[in-house]
This record gives C-alpha cells, sequence and structure tokens, in this order.
C-alpha cells in the first residue's frame, strides 16, 4: 500500500504519541486535531498521524481542498516504531522521508519533536 503513497516535502507530518482509539472516524480525529491546534486542521499543510494501543495500526488524517482524507493501515505480524522523542511531548514532527520509513514498517529511533 505505502508503493501508492506520496509525502510531499510541501506538507508537515505531525506524530500523536498517545495512542487513540481508532474506531473514532474522520469527525472523530478531527476533533483531536481541534483540541491540539485550538481550531479545525481544515487548510493546514499538516498531515496528522494517530496510533492504536499496540502500534500495530495507523490512522493518517489529511484535508485539502476536495475534503477530509483518511487512510488505515494495519500491519499483520509487526508493529510501527514510534519515534523516540522527550516523555513530555505528546507530538512529533517527522519529514517526508522519516514517514515513508515510519509507514515501510522501518524503525525510526529520533525526530524533531513539535
Amino acid at each position: 500500500m505505502i508503493d501508492i503513497l506520496i509525502f510531499p516535502e510541501r506538507l508537515k507530518y505531525r506524530i500523536f504519541k498517545t495512542p487513540i482509539d481508532l474506531r473514532n472516524d474522520a469527525k472523530g480525529l478531527g476533533n483531536l486535531v481541534y483540541r491540539h491546534l485550538g481550531k479545525p486542521g481544515k487548510g493546514e499543510p499538516i498531515v496528522f498521524i494517530f496510533f492504536n494501543k499496540k502500534r500495530n495500526t495507523v490512522k493518517i488524517l489529511y484535508w485539502d481542498a476536495r475534503g477530509v482524507h483518511v487512510h488505515k493501515n494495519i500491519l499483520d505480524t509487526d508493529l510501527f516504531s514510534i519515534p523516540v522523542i522527550d516523555h513530555e511531548q505528546k507530538i512529533v514532527d517527522v519529514d517526508p522521508v522519516t514517514m515513508m520509513a515510519l509507514m515501510s514498517g522501518l524503525k525510526v529511533y529520533t525526530a524533531k519533536s513539535a
């Protein structure tokens, strides 16, 4: 599935470190973004990434001119690696290369905290 996803340089990629209930749909995830930004994420050049507690499932949320996009990826046998950041930080920004590595199941050890 990663082969059809493109992570352009013009976007920011923001990982929510705290696991969430991924039964949330676009509206529920959007509410988390609203609490984080203090405003709706619509129009922001940010891709928001959410993991479940087991870290075997990820949901990606993004708004563009056409609407909201939600992508879900479930790993069968492995876990997603969340970059190591300060324990007090609730989010971490990653670059497109790191994002591609994460979605490919590679281990990522450090990232810049937001």
